[in-house]
C-alpha cells in the first residue's frame, strides 16, 4: 500500500504570488494555477491512500471549489474532509477560516470514516480512515501548546 501525506497549503503557492500586492495576500486571494499542478502530482506517485493537510473546502480564496472533492473526482477517488477546528471555535464563524480542514482521499475498499476532536487546542480535528485490516488517523496539530 502507499500512502500520501501531503500539506498542500490551500493550494496557494509560493514565490512572488504570495507577497503581492501586499505581504501574504496569496493566502487571501489563492492562486487557480496551483491546484492542477498537486492534483498532476498526486496522480504520479499513484497512492493508494492520500491525507492532505490545509484543504480549503470552499472559500472565496479557493473560488468557493471542494479542493477535496476536486482532487478526489479528478483522480476518481473517494474523500472525507472536515474543518479542522472544534465545533464550538471562533474560527467556525470567521468567512476564510471556518473553510480550512484536512482530508483524506482513497479507493473505494475504504470501509468509512471518523470525525474525532481534541477537547483543547485550536487544531482539533482527527480523521480515522478504516480500511480492512487497520485505521490510519489523519492529524495536524499546532506548534502552539494549549
Amino acid at each position: 500500500m502507499r500512502l500520501l501525506l501531503y500539506n498542500i497549503r490551500y493550494a496557494v503557492g509560493g514565490g512572488a504570488s504570495m507577497r503581492m500586492p501586499i505581504p501574504g495576500a496569496g493566502y487571501v486571494l489563492g492562486n487557480q494555477a496551483v491546484l492542477p499542478e498537486i492534483t498532476q502530482f498526486i496522480k504520479s506517485i499513484d497512492p493508494d491512500v492520500v491525507g492532505l493537510i490545509e484543504v480549503d473546502t470552499g472559500s472565496i480564496r479557493s473560488r468557493n471549489v471542494n479542493q477535496a472533492e476536486k482532487i478526489a473526482a479528478d483522480l476518481g477517488m473517494n474523500t472525507s474532509y472536515e474543518t479542522k477546528y472544534g465545533e464550538k471555535s471562533i474560527n467556525q464563524i470567521l468567512p476564510i477560516v471556518r473553510k480550512q480542514g484536512n482530508a483524506f482521499m482513497a479507493a473505494p475498499r475504504v470501509h468509512g470514516e471518523r470525525f474525532h476532536y481534541f477537547d483543547t487546542g485550536i487544531k482539533r480535528l482527527i480523521i480515522e480512515l478504516e480500511m480492512d485490516d487497520f485505521a490510519i488517523f489523519l492529524v495536524h496539530l499546532s506548534l502552539k501548546y494549549r
